[in-house]
């Protein structure tokens, strides 16, 4: 038996309705924070942490934030102190799993930097057309954090997303020092909108779509390769691949 969810998938509500104010990004982020912060308190990381995977409710007569649920744990793993594998969803891992390196805690601070970014963003800090490019972009880390100050996005959330998107695992933040950041300390009751241009916003939910698409299709196969382990990992991405490169028409 499964419980009942209550809410929106974070990836529903940027299709909809664009990118998320900085005020609610950032409180949602620090509420994902926390529930991810408990997990790895009981030795158990998550290891695909993405915008599908984090539902929202809010509040039906103040339509402020109300709650947040973290939900899959098919891929969490209790650990002692490192793991290896390439598992999780691509454009979400950090660079020491493409690295063929061994991880930690810090995979779950990543992913979580990578989805305050697409929050703010409406679009990946890390794309390409295949797994090899895709791979690239993440293993060189460099995303482009002036798309985010020319939107109205404040330093201090910038650098809090440096932290947790930091290319050195040794380096990144910790779920604690986040939790201290000043960006979750300053006051800030303004609501800031954040200003893409329309160009950017289309551009950037046509990304989203495309790679919502491709997701579905993508946890098809990872279905399949659990029911019948016929396939692995690199199989299952030269099938995304493959997909991708016959749907011209970007139907589906």
């Amino acid at each position: 038996m499964c419980e009942f969810v209550e809410g929106d998938e974070i990836l529903s509500i940027l299709e909809k309705k664009g990118a998320i104010n900085e005020v609610d990004a950032k409180s949602i982020i620090h509420k994902v924070i926390l529930g991810v912060k408990h997990m790895h308190e009981h030795k158990i990381i998550h290891r695909d942490l993405k915008l599908e995977n984090i539902i929202v409710k809010y509040n039906k007569t103040t339509k402020q934030l109300d709650s947040i649920k973290i939900i899959d744990l098919g891929l969490g793993l209790k650990i002692d102190k490192k793991a290896k594998g390439f598992f999780g969803t691509p454009n979400y891992m950090p660079p020491e799993v493409f690295n063929k390196l061994e991880y930690d805690y810090k995979f779950d601070v990543f992913s979580i930097g990578v989805i305050l970014y697409t929050m703010l963003r409406c679009d990946f800090p890390f794309n390409g057309d295949n797994l090899d490019a895709l791979s690239f972009q993440i293993r060189k880390c460099d995303p482009n954090y002036h798309i985010l100050t020319d939107a109205g996005v404040s330093n201090e959330t910038i650098s809090l997303i440096k932290g947790l998107l930091e290319k050195d695992s040794t380096k990144r933040l910790t779920l604690d020092e986040a939790l201290k950041h000043e960006c979750f300390s300053k006051q800030n009751h303004e609501i800031l909108n954040i200003n893409l241009s329309n160009d950017d916003r289309e551009y950037a939910l046509y990304s989203l779509r495309s790679y919502n698409k491709l997701n579905k299709l993508f946890k098809a196969f990872k279905i399949l390769h659990a029911k019948i382990g016929i396939m692995n990992n690199n199989q299952l991405m030269s099938f995304r691949d493959l997909f991708l490169k016959h749907d011209v028409s970007n139907t589906g």
